[in-house]
């Protein structure tokens, strides 16, 4: 049941901001607890604000699936722009989605943060001069960082610079 051991605190945030209180603290789990510093409640991950205003059970299937897929997606599109043929795109998609990381922990918490990696690395393709795909790279990055998982945060963002950095160095545009 560890797919369902984040909801209550995914509810109380929810419902706080449909209250219009910050999701600062929990006042249910001990003595009370901060639910803005828990990783655990992704208290400003604007997706999960929307699943749980709907009703949090039934999303969170259809959440968990739809991160995935929005990830195996991002790693087509991205590989793509490497190959001609798309079959290797798609292989390379499916090996990224059907890892042991996404398919052992598929209900983890830093997936909501991971799933930005390969189309803030497709952007960064895109974004030689174009300012529009600088801003959805921004908007990703802010997304990771309040999306509560740090540890992923810093990950993405050093593997997305990486990446940058060598595409400012010379690398290749692909358009």
């Amino acid at each position: 049941a560890y797919s369902w051991q984040h909801i209550p605190q995914w509810k109380l945030a929810s419902v706080n901001w449909l209250e219009g209180i910050l999701p600062l603290w929990n006042p249910h789990q001990g003595s009370g607890v901060p639910l803005a510093a828990n990783f655990v409640s992704n208290s400003y991950n604007p997706f999960l604000m929307l699943s749980n205003m709907v009703g949090p059970i039934l999303v969170v299937r259809w959440y968990l699936v739809l991160r995935i897929s929005i990830a195996s997606l991002g790693m087509y599109l991205f590989l793509s722009k490497f190959t001609k043929a798309k079959w290797p795109a798609f292989a390379g998609a499916l090996f990224y989605v059907f890892s042991g990381y996404f398919t052992q922990f598929f209900s983890m918490n830093h997936h909501d943060i991971d799933f930005c990696l390969p189309w803030l690395l497709l952007f960064a393709l895109h974004a030689r001069g174009r300012k529009v795909f600088w801003g959805f790279n921004s908007f990703l990055i802010t997304f990771s960082i309040f999306g509560g998982m740090p540890e992923s945060t810093i990950f993405v963002i050093g593997f997305y610079s990486i990446f940058v950095l060598f595409q400012i160095i010379g690398g290749p545009t692909h358009d």
